[in-house]
């Protein structure tokens, strides 16, 4: 994308690439760890819903064939609008699928992030697993990784989703 954008304001591809090589992203924002074959998107550092939904449109449009997995954690102090906020992220979800983007499987942690695949589980076929805890959705995730996914982990700092990608690095 930088490159697209460079072109656009007339920086050629060459010097692009060339600036990009020493490029090296801020941890826990938006960094792509390659584990096995495992794409893993880590970007705990912090969450909206505004910009977990901006990170599942660019999980759908991650290149390749493999499969497109959320884990997605509660957003933190939104105040007596956080269930119907998390829920947004669920119609979010819909819509894109309405649209023919996919989400192979949603896992949530938290009691916030059950708003997300309560919502889902109600209005799509796509595999949910929710629980309050990071250990229980690890467990199960790690059930169903294969060779080529492509695994978005987001959620608020205080809830530690870091410890996720950290535990996916070590398999």
């Amino acid at each position: 994308m930088a490159i697209a954008i460079g072109r656009k304001y007339g920086v050629p591809v060459k010097d692009a690439i060339k600036a990009l090589k020493n490029y090296k992203p801020i941890a826990m924002r938006g960094v792509v760890h390659d584990i096995n074959g495992i794409h893993v998107v880590d970007d705990t550092y912090n969450a909206s819903p505004d910009s977990i939904t901006s990170n599942l449109h660019a999980l759908f449009d991650y290149p390749g064939n493999g499969r497109r997995i959320a884990v997605l954690a509660d957003v933190l102090e939104l105040g007596k609008d956080s269930g119907k906020l998390h829920e947004g992220i669920g119609q979010f979800i819909i819509e894109e699928q309405n649209k023919g983007r996919r989400l192979d499987y949603l896992f949530t942690v938290g009691k916030e992030a059950a708003h997300i695949s309560d919502y889902v589980k109600a209005h799509s076929d796509i595999p949910v697993f929710s629980a309050e805890s990071k250990d229980e959705v690890m467990n199960e995730l790690e059930t169903k990784l294969q060779k080529e996914d492509w695994v978005l982990v987001k959620g608020s700092r205080g809830m530690k989703m870091d410890e996720v990608v950290k535990r996916l690095i070590k398999e």
